[in-house]
């Protein structure tokens, strides 16, 4: 190799060098611009993210943003914090102003005094309006809607209105009230009238339930020119436009979808200062209600262990956690000191219960059996509730009676006392067939050997083995079945207690107790096979009757009027589970809805939940404690759930308590955490040393390139 052959090797070395550095450095140029911009962005999105988050765990996810759709008790939760009512429940379960400051009942000739024109009413003279029939709501000032609007009586007449008469249907969700509402009229801005009457033959009727509407109240400006039928049948939710504390994004119908979290945050309007005139204004300002939280997240959960995990790592402030997971924790002395533990009856008056199809006009698929007297009874008898709640519920539960109230609402409690009850059953004739005698409290209670006794003496017999086959129905049961419900005895001799069990597969729980059910019930001889089907199943199968048991669940308002309406003729095809329709019940559910005086009304209601208890096709068979578990490492002043249990995160009557009363003392984590801040620094970090390592690596091979290329001319030199 001559002089010039080196110095051009050397040149095309450099060139080769210069460009492979210029694209290594263009390239760490861009990661450099792109990392710093990542982490410029972060901040300002951290900085504007800084808020003050809640985060609620649920293993159940909100089924519908629109309050006349959706059935979950999670969802009623989210219901509360946007949407106001006229009346609300406080953390000691009392009715407290909300939007309504105050209320009273007066008669039609009352209202006639008071200027009401009676003219279009079918029932025009104001003397046929009797006391409690008419109900007068003077509205809150100055309460906003989410998105500046002013609040009115017309809202108040409108969501009303539009859920009566022919669409009653159409508007299932409050039914409970609905049916009795004849008309809601706005006297002015800030009163509303509510006249109560029959559905069907519009006769005026007391209601003793009118302090408790528990209706969500709806912004009339946002629907009045959509059909009647909208909200009932179309709307998913967005706008969200409540006059509640907090209101939801405008990804909320998305969120539903999918299923993983919604985000509600703080509404603007709720507490807030005219910019204009100065004056303090807002649902809030009206009753010195206000809240810390910016923004609240309910995260939604497949299972219950990773909810666990989640609220004990601190990812939630609080969740409902599982009986086992409670006593686990309970008894672990290394759990983080900043988790709480609560187990109590739930304020919404849960129940479990086991129903047997009472719909006497279900399809002919349906197994005819299931009406006999003789078989509600004996199943009532077989029916372990120690057990389930010793076994499923690790003794965190109490056994039930009716679905009508738990000891939590100690203002509508019954039990049932020691006072002699005696079942019969007899023939067509009226000749008892058998019949036994005990307490009222233990009449229910779990006897396998009496079950066996009760078929056997009303006309059963063993298909197979005894106490583990299905009964056969003799002549006898087809003589009573004939003489009963008119069904001709050729459709009952002959068939077994062979029935299904309805069953909603996302309940874990409610799995296990169909099994134990299935193997329970066969030993008084009727066969039960648990049927596994999706909620949308579970629903349409239950309101139409056709099945023959199922496994369900009830929660509901504090007055009385909304879980003793469910059993009734009225609530058929509606909110009626059980396909109950007599008319005994049904005019014990009269009585108590239209009792003004308490002491009387609650005597009616005792009789309605004895009526319950006693019908062998309603078995209550617990009342669940609810087992919670929040953090106060970033959130304070949780109060105390096992005396004020209103303050639980289950509360869904209008504005919760708790969301109210809450604590900020966290160190600024944002929703994005110092995490992603101290990721972005660190990737910036990491790039620079790999910049500055190739730079340096390609210095070194450029100083032993120049080194070779020397020595090689100093050679030819030579």
């Amino acid at each position: 190799m001559n002089i010039d052959q080196i110095n051009n090797c050397k040149v095309e070395r450099q060139k080769s060098f210069l460009k492979g550095l210029t694209k290594k450095l263009i390239a760490v140029g861009i990661i450099i611009t792109m990392v710093a911009f990542a982490f410029q962005t972060v901040i300002p999105v951290a900085a504007q993210e800084d808020k003050k988050i809640l985060h609620i765990g649920f293993v159940e996810a909100i089924d519908s943003a629109n309050p006349y759709l959706g059935i979950l008790d999670v969802s009623f939760v989210y219901y509360g914090m946007v949407y106001g009512e006229l009346i609300e429940v406080d953390a000691d379960l009392n009715p407290i102003p909300s939007l309504a400051e105050s209320w009273w009942y007066m008669d039609g000739n009352t209202s006639f005094g008071l200027g009401q024109d009676f003219s279009e009413f079918l029932h025009d003279d104001p003397a046929d309006w009797p006391l409690g029939s008419i109900w007068e709501y003077n509205l809150t000032e100055n309460v906003f809607w989410s998105d500046g609007e002013p609040f009115t009586a017309e809202d108040v007449e409108w969501t009303l209105n539009i859920q009566i008469g022919a669409n009653y249907m159409t508007y299932w969700s409050y039914q409970p009230y609905t049916r009795w509402i004849h008309r809601a009229v706005a006297v002015d801005d800030l009163k509303v009238r509510v006249f109560f009457s029959d559905l069907e033959t519009k006769e005026p009727f007391p209601a003793a339930f009118g302090d408790n509407l528990d209706i969500y109240i709806m912004p009339k400006h946002i629907f009045a020119d959509k059909p009647a039928t909208y909200l009932g049948y179309e709307w998913d939710g967005k706008p969200g436009i409540g006059t509640g504390a907090f209101m939801p994004t405008d990804n909320i119908a998305e969120e539903v979808i999918e299923g993983e979290r919604v985000t509600v945050l703080k509404n603007p309007y709720y507490n807030f200062q005219d910019e204009n005139t100065g004056e303090w204004m807002g649902l809030g300002y009206a009753y010195n209600r206000s809240t810390e939280i910016d923004m609240l997240r309910f995260k939604f959960f497949t299972e219950e262990s990773t909810l666990a995990l989640a609220v004990r790592s601190g990812e939630l402030d609080a969740a409902e956690i599982g009986a086992t997971t409670y006593l686990s924790w309970l008894a672990d002395g290394n759990r983080p000191e900043a988790m709480n533990l609560v187990s109590i009856l739930p304020s919404t008056g849960f129940s479990k219960v086991t129903s047997i199809n009472a719909y006497e006009d279900a399809p002919g698929t349906i197994s005819p059996l299931r009406l006999d007297p003789a078989v509600t009874r004996a199943a009532s008898l077989a029916t372990n509730k120690t057990y389930i709640k010793d076994q499923f519920y690790k003794g965190l539960a109490m056994e039930g009676y009716h679905i009508v109230a738990t000891p939590v609402w100690e203002k509508w409690w019954w039990e049932p006392d020691a006072t002699d009850s005696t079942f019969y059953i007899n023939d067509s004739l009226g000749n008892n067939l058998f019949s036994y005698t005990k307490p009222l409290n233990e009449v229910m209670s779990f006897d396998l050997k009496l079950a066996r006794e009760l078929l056997l003496a009303s006309g059963y017999s063993w298909s197979g083995e005894v106490g583990n086959s299905a009964m056969i129905a003799g002549p006898a049961v087809a003589d009573r079945m004939e003489h009963l419900f008119g069904i001709h005895q050729d459709e009952i001799i002959g068939k077994t207690l062979s029935f299904e069990l309805l069953v909603d597969y996302s309940d874990l729980k409610d799995r296990q107790i169909a099994e134990y059910i299935g193997s329970e019930w066969v030993k008084a001889g009727i066969d039960i096979t648990p049927e596994y089907v999706d909620s949308a199943q579970w629903s349409a199968r239950t309101y139409s009757y056709t099945y023959t048991t199922l496994l369900t669940y009830w929660s509901g308002d504090l007055d009385p009027n909304y879980l003793c309406f469910i059993p009734t003729t009225y609530s058929l095809f509606g909110w009626n589970e059980f396909g109950v329709s007599t008319p005994e019940y049904d005019e014990l559910y009269l009585k108590q809805a239209g009792i003004l005086d308490y002491e009387e009304r609650y005597d009616a209601v005792v009789e309605c939940c004895k009526w319950q208890y006693l019908s062998g096709s309603i078995i209550t068979t617990v009342y669940p404690y609810f087992c919670y578990a929040y953090n106060d490492g970033e959130w304070t002043n949780w109060g105390n759930w096992t005396e004020r249990p209103g303050l639980s995160i289950s509360h869904f009557w209008g504005e919760a308590p708790l969301w109210l009363q809450l604590e900020y003392v966290g160190g600024g984590e944002t929703d994005i955490g110092m995490t992603m801040i101290t990721l972005a620094a660190g990737v910036i970090v990491i790039v620079a040393v790999a910049a500055t390592a190739i730079i340096l690596k390609k210095r070194k091979a450029a100083l032993e390139e120049k080194a070779i290329l020397e020595e090689e001319e100093k050679e030819l030199k030579d």
